[in-house]
This record gives C-alpha cells, structure tokens and sequence, in this order.
C-alpha cells in the first residue's frame, strides 16, 4: 500500500502538469474573430437619434409643400390644354414658368442632402422623384404640338414614377423613424 502511494504522489505533478497545459491551450487561439466559424463580414450598427430624422423631416417639409403645388399646378395646366380651355401658347408658357419653379425646387431639394448615411439612401430617391417630376414637364411640353396617345402615356409613366418614388420614400423614412411618415 505504501508502494502504490509513493507512486501516484510522484506521478502527481506530471498528471497535473498535463492539466494546466491542456486547459491553457483550449480549441484554438485567444482571438475569436481569427476562428473559421467567425469568418465572414464584420456587422456594425449605426445610431441614429429620432431627434435627427424629425430635424431632417422638418426642414424637408418646406420642399414637400413647393412640390405638391407644382404637382397640383400640372395637373391644372392639362387640365385647361386638354378640354380647349387654354391655347397651346398659354400651355406652354405656363409649362415654362412651372419648370423654372421645378428646378429651383430640385436645387434646394439637393441643397438639404443630410449627412448620415442612413439618410441619405433614402434622401437619394426624393431627389429622384423631383427628376421624374421635371422630366415629365419637359416631356409634356415637347410633345404639345404632336400629341399622340402614346406621348401622352408616356408622360404618364413618367408621373408615375415620380409618385412611386415619393411613396417609396415616405415609407422607407416611416420605417427609419418607426411610425408613418405622410406629407
């Protein structure tokens, strides 16, 4: 019993030695992100205080109004031209003057460009719907003159793709804000 004793006493140490080292080694490195299984794309989050949207929305406000009197006066302007109320010269001279407001209101759109990223995605598609809007002014009076059903479509598509835009981006800055964002 003695023998048995004195041996386990001397292997002991080594037994506890083979611990220590084995413990202190682990599966794999110390550093998680050099582990195949973390490999991949590193995901930050970005902070964005609803203080900051509510800001952005507020100056935006001025920009949303100036443009829905643009879009109600278009629709004025072919309402006259298409039941014969106004001449074509008239038409045309109103269609003028309400694209010279268009672009001032395309360059004060730009001029609101936010800085946060998040934003400015979605800024991106108002400063393309206020293009789709100019680019169906100018497509309208281009083809006052030779006015087909096709050209008159295709001013159509156009406006709609200005309202889809401005859908779009009401309701991808409601979702930034977490609640419905109308204008």
């Amino acid at each position: 019993m003695q023998a048995s004793l004195l041996s386990s006493r001397t292997h002991m140490p080594v037994v506890l030695a083979w611990i220590v080292l084995l413990a202190s080694t682990g599966c794999g490195g110390s550093d998680p992100l050099s582990s195949p299984e973390t490999q991949g794309p590193v995901r930050s989050f970005r902070y964005l205080p609803a203080a900051d949207v509510e800001a952005y929305i507020a100056v935006t406000r001025s920009t949303i109004s100036a443009l829905n009197r643009v879009r109600d006066e278009f629709g004025a302007i072919t309402t006259g031209w298409t039941s014969d109320k106004v001449t074509a010269y008239w038409t045309r001279q109103f269609t003028a003057n309400l694209m010279k407001r268009a672009e001032d209101l395309q360059s004060r759109v730009k001029s609101i460009r936010p800085e946060a990223p998040e934003l400015l995605d979605i800024h991106m598609a108002y400063e393309e719907a206020v293009a789709a809007y100019l680019e169906a002014f100018q497509q309208f009076l281009d083809q006052m003159d030779i006015a087909t059903p096709q050209s008159v479509e295709d001013v159509n598509v156009m406006l709609y793709r200005g309202n889809y835009l401005m859908d779009r981006y009401q309701l991808r800055l409601g979702n930034l804000l977490g609640q419905p964002v109308t204008f």
